[in-house]
């Protein structure tokens, strides 16, 4: 439980404050994080627990950066990249998934587009927004 942890609250907080004196008006943080983790949506599936947990906690821990980056002008943004063909994703369905497949969680897209998808996201925020919980579609997420 403590490797999802590190890798999904601490490593984005640690990047994010080593980055702050750095980020001027207008700088944006993207801290990648899962529909899982949302309490509101309540997905995930058996066995998920550090992983849901892990990202809900990546969630408060953007909330809060975004109060200390404000001064700045900088903001966070947090982005669910989708149902992406990936090995974690074969794990949790029990079996192979490509693009185009359906699941219990949407259908499922390709690395190359989510990453796609949510660059546009990003370069689309704008400060006003505040701290926003978007899909890869731009979809909002409950929190």
């Amino acid at each position: 439980m403590m490797d999802q942890f590190e890798c999904n609250v601490v490593g984005p907080v640690i990047v994010t404050k080593a980055l702050k004196d750095n980020l001027k008006e207008g700088s944006h943080m993207a801290i990648v994080t899962s529909m899982a983790g949302s309490v509101g949506a309540m997905l995930g599936a058996p066995g998920m627990l550090a992983y849901t947990t892990s990202k809900a906690a990546v969630n408060m821990a953007a909330s809060r950066l975004m109060h200390d980056l404000k001064p700045n002008g900088a903001s966070v943004g947090l982005y669910h990249p989708g149902v992406v063909a990936t090995d974690m994703l074969d794990v949790v369905m029990g079996k192979p998934l490509k693009a185009g497949d359906a699941t219990p969680f949407g259908v499922v897209i390709s690395t190359e587009q989510s990453a796609s998808d949510m660059l546009g996201l990003m370069k689309a925020y704008k400060l006003e927004d505040g701290l926003l919980f978007r899909s890869n579609n731009g979809d909002p997420i409950p929190w």
